[in-house]
């Protein structure tokens, strides 16, 4: 296994690849100066939001990198699905793999697709690494730090999962998991829900204060989840589960009802010990029979809320004319910040914020019951998310996600050629002010043709600052002088950027 620096210099000029060859201030949500060119936001003027358009933007061949890599095969659905930044700036890293060629031997999948968790040092080099899996796919889908530096890992698993304590066998079918880990990559312990027909759906994934942890996902048909059997009354109901910190079971519920069109958990976080969920809703929405939120003829997100104990403390519906659905939920202090994907409008307090077409990327500051405070929006008349978002301990904020058209924080506009999607990465004041971004793969080809397409799923901060960017991309990836070339459809980057 070899790795290749790039040169200090600037630009710089060669590649580093790793396995074989991934309200009113600036302080306040929704401040003065919240958005660059193309946003809308509830408390900034036209003005203030473009002032900082026109600003010199550096081209990806100016991004200083320290190293890059890049694994994956022929199988098109490996990918990287979370990256946790250490103190030690270790980097930890799941996904799913066919095989990891840069170890020798090849860290290989049992049949099609294993879980794969590895831990890279600061200047690249790989620490450890193992595949997690039996016959079929096995995905790892989120994954959460705990305070004694062990790991939370939620995903599905297709029959055995034989490398955890204890083993866990799925009778049939796709079904959920959860385990934990040592810093190590040891096993803990894991757990089946076994019987749901969720092998397909977005799994939440929220880790407590005491070590516990919170999972929710849809099926639809029956869960058995320790000693409790849920029942899916409607086409796809929810469910939450809440595990204490060996793995028991504390509490699970059953979210949805014959009313329900559609339903889907998108994601999770603990909040001063509850547990709060976002899903995508269209019908009336029940828990224990009694209805709590409802969305007729279109997708709508919903907040909820539970106590230690299970309790619903608060439900919340957001939203406004046309679909919207929250990707990621992040708590701060004295409330929520989500990443939002809309069409049409969402409401705000006294103003809306209103997307300029498919669908924009924009991010909501709510108070603790989910109640919007401000927003902001960016994009155009193609689509643009928000695929990881980060708060860091200075209370600035990190985001990458996938573009197609042009977007635009301020900062020089970032366009994907002939519309194939491209990845970006931003910087943020608390506040949502862009002070920074980054195209990642806008590579020209023949004749102006783009080269592959290109999504960051996942950001990290190191210690001095620098950026952790990772996600998924095909053909050809070139970032700050690291040139990457596909395997395989679809395969995994994280770089290191020090200076964009």
């Amino acid at each position: 296994m070899s790795l290749h620096r790039a040169p200090r210099s600037f630009p710089v000029a060669c590649a580093a690849v790793l396995l074989a060859t991934g309200c009113g201030s600036e302080d306040a949500p929704g401040g003065a100066g919240g958005a660059g060119t193309g946003a809308t936001t509830a408390s900034s003027s036209p003005a203030s939001a473009a002032a900082t358009t026109g600003a010199a933007a550096p081209t990806n061949d100016e991004v200083e990198v320290a190293w890059g890599l890049r694994w994956g095969g022929e199988r098109t659905d490996e990918r990287l699905s979370q990256i946790l930044v250490d103190e030690d700036d270790s980097i930890l890293v799941a996904g799913s793999i066919g095989q990891l060629d840069a170890i020798d031997p090849p860290l290989s999948a049992v049949d099609e697709l294993d879980v794969l968790l590895a831990r890279f040092d600061g200047e690249g080099a790989l620490v450890a690494a193992r595949a997690i899996g039996g016959f079929g796919s096995d995905t790892p889908r989120a994954m959460a730090r705990r305070a004694d530096g062990s790991v939370l890992v939620a995903g599905t698993f297709a029959e055995r999962l034989d490398e955890l304590d204890p083993p866990l066998v799925s009778f049939g079918g796709p079904a959920p998991f959860v385990a934990a880990f040592d810093p190590d990559l040891g096993s803990l312990w894991g757990v089946a829900l076994l019987g749901a027909a969720t092998g397909q759906g977005q799994l939440a994934l929220a880790s407590f204060d005491d070590g516990g942890a919170g999972v929710a996902g849809s099926f639809d048909a029956a869960m058995l989840v320790g000693d409790r059997v849920l029942a899916a009354e409607g086409p796809s109901d929810g469910y939450l589960v809440r595990l204490h910190a060996d793995g028991s079971l504390a509490w699970a519920l059953q979210l949805g009802g014959p009313g329900v069109v559609h339903l889907e958990i998108g994601a999770a976080t603990a909040d001063a010990g509850d547990l709060v969920v976002a899903a995508q809703l269209e019908g009336v929405l029940a828990l224990g029979g009694s209805e709590i939120a409802r969305s007729e003829g279109q997708r709508r997100p919903v907040l909820l809320r539970f106590d230690e104990e299970g309790v619903l403390r608060a439900a919340r519906l957001l939203g406004g004319e046309g679909d919207a659905a929250i990707g990621r939920i992040v708590a701060r202090p004295g409330g929520l910040l989500l990443a939002v994907s809309h069409e049409g409008t969402f409401d705000l307090p006294g103003s809306v914020l209103a997307s300029a077409g498919e669908s924009d990327a924009a991010l909501l500051w709510t108070d603790s019951a989910g109640s919007p405070l401000s927003g902001e929006r960016w994009g155009d008349e193609r689509a643009q998310s928000f695929g990881s978002l980060l708060l860091a301990e200075d209370g600035s904020l990190l985001a990458g996600g996938s573009l197609q058209g042009t977007l635009d924080f301020g900062y020089g506009v970032m366009k994907a050629p002939l519309g194939r999607p491209d990845g970006f990465a931003v910087e943020l004041t608390a506040a949502g002010r862009p002070t920074r971004s980054l195209a990642v793969g806008d590579v020209p080809g023949a004749e102006g043709q783009s080269i592959g397409a290109q999504a960051v799923t996942a950001v990290g901060r190191f210690s001095n600052g620098d950026v952790a960017i990772a996600g998924a991309f095909s053909q050809r990836l070139r970032i700050g002088g690291v040139d990457l070339e596909a395997k395989g459809d679809l395969d995994t980057f994280l770089v290191r950027v020090e200076r964009w």
